[in-house]
């Protein structure tokens, strides 16, 4: 964790922050309403503390729900971020300046339904909980996969419009600036994130609404109601394909695909994949017959963490490895519960 501490202004941050808690407790939505926040505000935005480069953020519930954590990349000093006991807290992610952090909430027991999902916002020391996207906001039946912007001007996520889930980029207070895709009925546009340089996003899309027809595809950010053929295919594997992510470079994609439905039953075995930007040079990262899931990669690009679901230990644990497929390890040191989805 990070503080800017200057002379003078370090004793007053203190009660800065402890105002700025209120204003947000008793505004909530109104400030995500209202982007032309300037002055005391964005100075004390600015002094907010920060989620470390050597820190992973990510879910845990060892308690009967989930809550969002962080930790070092080595699994030391765990912190609990979030304390809503009433819900499952889960997905979070980290804004460009790592000083906020998305996640969504749903009842506790949900079982991460994103039916039942609303997007919210805390800051990185855990305070300023704030609901973005309430459930049924512009009549969305479903959301999830929220990914901020890298300028951290806008988020990219998978929404259930008429039925159909379609691809929607938002402002930073979660207000619809645009829908990227309009596929019709009975088909599917999921797990988007962006390029490095904001212009390009990456998803999974299906021309049926059965997940084993998934396949990654790539859009330009710009496009607005898109169809099919507004969409470059990177995968035509026949095999689901799913969480596709560029490395911090923008040269390679790493995504999660469902290889066998079969084998550790009932999930099958999933194995974390990587392909040059452009599709080609298909190869596992993972090839261990188990069931990883979420790839993320770390801020350097020369890791990738993920969460592993260990039979043995008959839960989820949260593992780095290297884009060339060693070093497989686990970082986290709970002795019970349930870790998953972390970002460095």
């Amino acid at each position: 964790m990070t503080y800017m501490k200057r002379s003078g202004l370090f004793r007053i941050i203190p009660i800065c922050l402890s105002a700025l808690v209120i204003l947000i407790s008793f505004s909530g939505c109104d400030i995500a309403k209202n982007e032309n926040k300037t002055g005391a505000l964005i100075a004390i935005l600015l002094m907010r503390a920060a989620i470390g480069t050597s820190e992973l953020v990510f879910d845990y519930n060892g308690t009967g729900n989930y809550e969002i954590y962080k930790m070092t990349t080595s699994g030391t000093n765990v912190r609990q971020l979030t304390n809503n006991s009433a819900y499952d807290n889960w997905w979070p992610r980290i804004s460009p300046d790592r000083t906020k952090i998305l996640f969504y909430r749903a009842p506790k027991g949900s079982n991460a339904d994103y039916t039942k999902a609303e997007l919210c916002v805390i800051f990185a020391d855990g305070s300023g909980y704030t609901v973005l996207r309430p459930l049924g906001k512009d009549g969305w039946t479903w959301q999830g996969h929220a990914e901020w912007s890298p300028r951290g001007d806008e988020m990219v996520m998978a929404a259930g419009i008429s039925g159909v889930l379609q691809i929607v980029i938002t402002n930073r207070w979660g207000n619809v600036k645009q829908q990227v895709t309009n596929t019709p009925a009975n088909t599917m546009n999921i797990d988007p994130s962006w390029s490095p340089d904001g212009n390009t996003i990456v998803f999974n899309h299906s021309d049926t609404i059965f997940y084993d027809g998934l396949e990654i595809c790539t859009i330009p950010a710009s496009t607005a109601m898109g169809t099919t053929s507004d969409m470059t295919p990177l995968t035509t594997n026949a095999i689901p394909d799913y969480d596709p992510y560029y490395s911090p470079d923008g040269l390679t994609i790493a995504w999660l695909q469902h290889v066998n439905t079969t084998s550790n039953p009932p999930l099958g075995r999933w194995e974390i994949m990587k392909m040059n930007a452009n599709g080609t040079a298909q190869t596992a990262v993972t090839s261990d017959e188990g069931i990883n899931s979420k790839p993320a990669w770390s801020l350097g690009g020369t890791l990738i963490y993920f969460h592993k679901f260990v039979i043995s230990d008959s839960r989820w644990e949260i593992y780095r490895i290297s884009p060339a497929g060693t070093g497989m390890a686990r970082i986290d040191t709970f002795a019970s519960g349930m870790c998953e989805y972390p970002m460095n």
